[in-house]
C-alpha cells in the first residue's frame, strides 16, 4: 500500500511543547463522496493536561498519511474522482508526532460508493454573439445608429458515447460495487466511475450544448448641441440548441439487475438567449433621444438524440 505523505510547515516556539496524546477530528464524517473535500483538525493534549487545536500550515511537529490520496498544506483531504486511485484502499488516516512517534493516532476516511454520480459528455455552448458597436458621437449632427448585436452561435452536438458495466465485491468494504468505463467516442477519451449496486446511481449524459447568446446591440451616439441622439443597435439572435448525442449501455450479465441504477440523457440541448438592445443616445434639447434598440429573438432548441441503446455483453472487471 503506497502512502502520500505531508509534513506541516514550521513556526518557532519559544519552548517546545510536549504532547501526550493527539486526537484526529473529522466533524464526524466516516466517509467521502468522490470529489468530496474535508478538513482534517488536529486535537491536542500536552504534559499539563491542556487541550488544544493544531493550526495546520503553521507547525512542523506532526506527519500526516492518508492511504487514498494527499493532504494539503492546510490540512484539507479531497477524494479522487477516479475510483482506481482509491479502489480497495481502506481509507487509514494516520497522525504521528515527529517528536515521538508513540503519540500517534489512527481514523478511517473511505470512499463513499453510495453518492450519485454524473458523467456528462454533452456538447459545448455556442459562443456568444459580438456586442454592436456604438455610434459616434456627433460633432455638429446628430449621433449615429449603434449596431446590430451578431447572432450567438450553435451549440455543438452530444457526443457519441458507449458506457461498459459490470458488478463486483469491492476488496475494502466488501460491498457489490457497480464499475463503469465511459469511452466518449467521439474524443476517444474514457471517464471511469463506481457506484454501490444498493444506494447508488450513475447518470451519462451527451445533451446537445445550447445555443449561444445573441450580442447586445452597440449605444447609439450622442447628438450635438440641438441634434439627435442616435438610435440603439438590435440585440443578435440566440444560437440553435446542439444535438442530442448517442449512448449505447453495454452491461455484463452480473450486472442486469442493477441497470436501473443506470440512466443515460442524449436531451436537446437549449437555444441560446436573446442579445439585449443598445441603448438610443443622449441628446440635448431642442434634440429628441435616440431610440432604444429591439431585443433579438431566442435560439431555437435542437434535437433530441436517439434513446440510449441498452445491450447485454461480457463485460470483465475493469481495473
Amino acid at each position: 500500500m503506497i502512502l502520500s505523505a505531508l509534513v506541516l510547515g514550521t513556526t518557532a516556539l519559544a519552548k517546545p511543547k510536549v504532547y501526550t496524546s493527539v486526537n484526529i477530528d473529522l466533524q464526524g464524517k466516516t466517509g467521502l463522496c468522490p470529489g468530496e473535500h474535508q478538513k482534517l483538525d488536529l486535537v491536542t493534549m500536552d504534559a499539563a493536561g491542556k487541550d488544544s487545536r493544531v493550526k495546520f500550515g503553521t507547525w512542523k511537529q506532526f506527519e500526516i498519511t492518508w492511504d487514498v490520496g494527499p493532504v494539503s498544506t492546510k490540512g484539507e483531504l479531497a477524494m479522487p474522482s477516479d475510483p482506481r486511485s482509491f479502489w480497495g484502499h481502506p481509507g487509514l488516516v494516520s497522525v504521528k508526532w515527529t517528536a515521538d512517534p508513540a503519540v500517534h493516532a489512527e481514523a478511517a476516511l473511505a470512499v463513499r460508493y453510495d453518492c450519485p454520480l454524473e458523467i456528462n459528455r454533452s456538447g459545448d455552448t455556442g459562443p456568444t454573439g459580438e456586442r454592436g458597436s456604438n455610434g459616434a458621437t456627433g460633432a455638429d449632427a446628430d449621433g449615429g445608429d449603434g449596431q446590430d448585436g451578431g447572432d450567438g452561435a450553435d451549440g455543438g452536438a452530444g457526443h457519441e458515447v458507449e458506457v461498459k458495466v459490470t458488478l463486483v465485491k469491492e476488496p475494502s468494504q466488501g460491498i457489490d460495487v457497480l464499475q463503469l468505463a465511459v469511452h466518449d467516442l467521439t474524443d476517444d477519451s474514457t471517464t471511469f466511475g463506481a457506484v454501490a449496486a444498493s444506494g447508488g446511481s450513475a447518470s451519462i449524459y451527451a445533451n446537445g450544448g445550447q445555443g449561444g447568446q445573441g450580442g447586445p446591440g452597440g449605444a447609439g451616439g450622442s447628438g450635438a448641441t440641438a441634434r439627435n441622439g442616435g438610435d440603439g443597435g438590435d440585440g443578435g439572435d440566440g444560437g440553435r440548441g446542439g444535438s442530442g448525442g448517442k449512448i449505447t449501455v453495454i452491461v455484463d450479465p452480473s450486472a442486469k439487475a442493477h441497470a436501473g441504477r443506470i440512466s443515460a440523457v442524449a436531451g436537446p440541448g437549449q437555444g441560446g438567449q436573446a442579445g439585449l438592445p443598445g441603448d438610443g443616445g443622449q441628446a440635448f434639447d431642442p434634440g429628441t433621444p435616440g431610440a432604444k434598440g429591439h431585443e433579438g429573438h431566442g435560439g431555437q432548441p435542437g434535437v433530441a438524440g436517439a434513446a440510449a441503446v441498452l445491450k447485454a455483453g461480457a463485460v470483465a472487471p475493469l481495473w
